[in-house]
């Protein structure tokens, strides 16, 4: 059973959920820096902490969803890697059913990353435009809204 498990557990290249949820989460980062011109130094540690969190949630969020990916692809690929096996003449039945079986596991476990990354990424890019689209229609508007005010603070009528 822990063999099977193992098996089918999503097994990407080392590092590569980690390297993809860190470059991903710190992309808010340059957007509020560089073109929102948020002041960095004094909200570095807030967007450090969130920038943090976000990785090691988005980390844990490809592998979940590519856990939920994998048996679905494994039935679509099994198809077209056992068509491409059997079409080898040289191998007895056992090598190929072994050839199939991990072709089957290789190519299921790289396209539910892929997949999976795709829709996380595209979730959380999706929810930080409409966040910033969000802060700058208030920002915009807000000084629309107050009353204007003389230079003592009272309000000009």
């Amino acid at each position: 059973m822990k063999e099977f498990t193992k098996e089918t557990k999503s097994n990407p290249a080392t590092g590569l959920y980690g390297a993809i949820g860190v470059f991903t989460a710190a992309l808010p980062i340059y957007i509020f820096v560089f073109i929102l011109h948020v002041d960095l130094e004094s909200n570095a540690i807030v967007m450090g902490i969130v920038s943090i969190a976000a990785a090691f949630a988005l980390q844990k969020s490809y592998d979940n969803v590519a856990n939920t990916l994998k048996p679905i692809l494994e039935k679509t690929v099994k198809a077209a890697v056992t068509e491409k096996v059997n079409a080898q003449k040289d191998t007895t039945k056992e090598q190929r059913t072994e050839l199939i079986r991990k072709k089957t596991i290789a190519a299921s476990d790289e396209q539910a990353s892929a997949l999976a990354i795709f829709k996380n990424n595209a979730t959380f890019l999706f929810t930080l435009y409409g966040n910033c689209e969000s802060f700058w229609a208030v920002y915009l508007a807000l000084p629309r809204a107050l009353p204007p005010r003389t230079h003592r603070g009272g309000v000009l009528f």
